[in-house]
């Protein structure tokens, strides 16, 4: 049996409340470590240093991406050995991780965009510029398949400039409304309602579910409720098999995050010549109503850091009384 296979077993054995985007996740970024280090047994483990430098090395200054691979190796060794030696294994591991999370920290406790996302920045104009790209190319009659993937890409473009949200809708279900509904809370859902003429995403599936439990968002775009019904009507000409609302280029697969974020880059390479980034976007609409030098200013003066007066010190039910 392979070293995915046995990763994957143990996985779904000792860990059963994982979800199953969460295993998929940890077996692909095994995979990545398995190529990176060009091995295909476990031993680079016992040899935390070289295995520190290597990774380094092939991801850069990705420090996320690195963090992520770092957690891997710790819960590969949670659960794939006892050894005595292994802890001291673990502890290297760990101390290399929580040094990169530390670096993060600094970073954000800045409060500045960093050079890579000043570059994925877009301004109204590529934004639009994106936008009607891809709507040029979504067809009146719907009779391939390229002119569903076609459809897709504006959708989800359009979907992001509407929500500003997680790519966690990429994998939800497409269905109409009906009072009898049950949302299974292993799935987030787009819901055309036709009697309303509205749309809704229901997510039970994102980051923050556990502490917040289900979401449901109304999308208010008349565009995006026709064109949504348009994917649904396509699905069923072309005899798409499934509920799912996004599917890869076979429209078999479903979509995940990680195709996602391909192909939102994608629309920028194609069409203002740089790649754009959903978490960028994200930052973008979160900060442009915000003005952080006034905010840093009050806190020097007030001797306190600008964590301590975002989280503490900052309320929306105060305004100066006149």
């Amino acid at each position: 049996m392979d070293i995915i296979k046995q990763f994957e077993e143990k996985l779904n054995k000792q860990t059963p409340k994982l979800s199953n985007n969460t295993i998929k996740n940890y077996l692909s970024s095994l995979s990545n470590i398995l190529e990176v280090l060009y091995s295909d047994n476990l031993e680079f483990i016992k040899s935390p240093k070289t295995t520190i430098e290597s990774l380094q090395k092939y991801y850069g200054n990705n420090i996320n991406t690195l963090i992520s691979k770092i957690n891997i190796l710790l819960v590969l060794i949670k659960i794939e050995y006892q050894e005595k030696d292994y802890p001291d294994y673990y502890k290297e591991y760990e101390i290399f991780r929580n040094k990169l999370r530390g670096e993060i920290k600094k970073e954000y406790e800045k409060h500045a965009a960093t050079e890579k996302q000043l570059n994925k920045a877009t301004t109204i104009a590529e934004d639009n510029i994106i936008e009607k790209s891809l709507l040029k190319l979504v067809k009146h009659s719907i009779k391939t398949t390229q002119d569903i993937l076609n459809l897709r890409n504006f959708i989800i473009y359009k979907f992001l400039q509407v929500k500003q949200t997680r790519g966690d809708f990429i994998q939800s279900k497409l269905i109409l409304y009906k009072p009898e509904n049950i949302y299974d809370d292993s799935y987030n859902y787009i819901v055309i309602n036709k009697k309303d003429k509205s749309l809704q995403y229901i997510q039970n599936q994102y980051k923050t579910m556990k502490k917040h439990g289900q979401a449901q968002h109304n999308v208010n775009n008349d565009q995006l409720y026709k064109y949504f019904i348009k994917l649904y009507n396509a699905y069923k000409k072309l005899k798409v098999e499934g509920e799912w609302c996004f599917y890869n280029e076979d429209l078999k697969d479903k979509m995940n995050e990680n195709s996602l974020s391909i192909l939102y880059s994608r629309f920028g390479n194609k069409y203002i010549n740089r790649p754009i980034s959903i978490q960028v976007m994200r930052v973008e609409s979160t900060s442009k109503d915000i003005d952080i030098e006034k905010i840093e200013s009050t806190a020097k003066s007030q001797g306190h850091t600008m964590n301590t007066a975002l989280s503490i010190y900052t309320k929306k039910d105060f305004k100066k009384k006149l």
